[in-house]
């Protein structure tokens, strides 16, 4: 399996984000004009908002802890302040870009927006803010979910180590459905936020941190999920597993997200990314298509403005979804080339090159650089 090694993008992991956003952006568009219900019940997999975003998770909890640990192995530690720099150049422009236009909007009278939900989405605390309903502001949940991720998990690896933040990885990934059974029994009026809290849905984070830290953490056990990557029957058991979810969640409800749907769509995405970064197979050719890992370059600019132009309630818009992702499309494509891509650039500068240290042993606690 190969690991997150050069500052280079892999084709296959830009895929796996073009397949997140596609659900995302389909599953709003459904709601913006609803299929006939033969197609509904047809494509039901294609229009899993909720499905994407969790991609989006498992994908982002591989990528940054893989992130961390490669820059643990060559330099002996991981600088902090290089993190936090690379994540603010990362995340914040195109995010505050969109924030601001949705403030002019607001106080045009063109969205429903009020300051202190703009100030709530600004410093990424949306989850956990008491009434936050807003549409136009409603997908900042997700990247206050990420945010807090970023603050926490790397401080994780430096006080535990490879070997014990992996042991921590998986505890959560078990814990989490008792967590939330808990929390649904104990805490009736807060049912409806399960879905956004950090601490009910870390357990999709932690997988694909631990989907990281397997090489390191426990070999043999990589060298098992390496061999099965390629075994054509578990690669259709965990495609069907994803195929099957919104499914079985439209059906069954809380009671299956809350219990087993969230964990066997985690473990299901992480297999895949797996696959995706093995050495070959019609999965990763799907994923490497120049028009879904346009998408995946694409996706974080789309996610943030899709919100703006897949809605009912636009009143610049007809109720035309092909309309709709036109214009999202299109204010995604300028945001990447005029906000985010600038900044990106500026991001490679605080890329570290130091020489590498002797190594120091897997299970060590990581030392804190400046």
């Amino acid at each position: 399996m190969r690991s997150v090694t050069s500052r280079g993008r892999i084709p296959a992991l830009d895929g796996v984000r073009g397949v997140a956003i596609l659900l995302v952006v389909l599953g709003h568009a459904s709601l913006l004009q609803r299929p006939p219900e033969w197609l509904r019940v047809t494509a039901q997999p294609l229009l899993s908002s909720e499905l994407g975003v969790l991609v989006f998770f498992v994908l982002s909890g591989y990528l940054i802890t893989s992130i961390l640990v490669r820059e643990r192995e060559r330099t002996g530690s991981i600088s902090l302040r290089a993190f936090y720099t690379r994540r603010a150049l990362r995340i914040w422009p195109a995010f505050y870009a969109y924030l601001a236009a949705a403030a002019v909007l607001a106080s045009a009278g063109a969205i429903a927006a009020s300051g202190r939900e703009i100030a709530t989405a600004g410093v990424y605390v949306w989850n956990y803010a008491p009434g936050g309903s807003n549409w136009w502001l409603g997908h900042t949940w997700s990247l206050a979910v990420e945010e807090q991720f970023y603050l926490l998990w790397p401080l994780a690896l430096l006080l535990l180590g490879t070997r014990r933040a992996f042991r921590l990885a998986v505890a959560i990934l078990a814990c989490e459905p008792a967590l939330r059974v808990v929390e649904y029994l104990a805490w009736p009026d807060g049912r409806g936020r399960i879905p956004v809290y950090l601490h009910t849905r870390a357990d999709s984070l932690m997988t694909g941190a631990a989907l990281a830290l397997l090489p390191v953490a426990a070999p043999a056990l990589a060298e098992r999920l390496r061999r099965a990557t390629v075994r054509t029957p578990v690669v259709l058991a965990a495609v069907g597993g994803l195929l099957l979810f919104p499914y079985a969640s439209d059906r069954l409800h809380g009671g299956f997200d809350l219990t087993v749907g969230w964990t066997l769509a985690n473990v299901s995405t992480a297999f895949l990314i797996a696959v995706a970064l093995g050495p070959g197979g019609r999965v990763r050719r799907f994923l490497e298509q120049r028009w879904l890992t346009t998408l995946g370059v694409l996706s974080y600019s789309l996610y943030l403005w899709q919100q703006l132009f897949l809605t009912d309630a636009d009143p610049w818009l007809p109720r035309n979804a092909a309309l709709g992702i036109a214009c999202a499309l299109a204010a995604a494509w300028l945001s990447h080339t005029l906000v985010e891509s600038p900044f990106l650039a500026l991001k490679e500068r605080f890329s570290r090159t130091d020489a590498a240290p002797p190594r120091p042993p897997a299970d060590a606690p990581v030392a804190a650089a400046p």
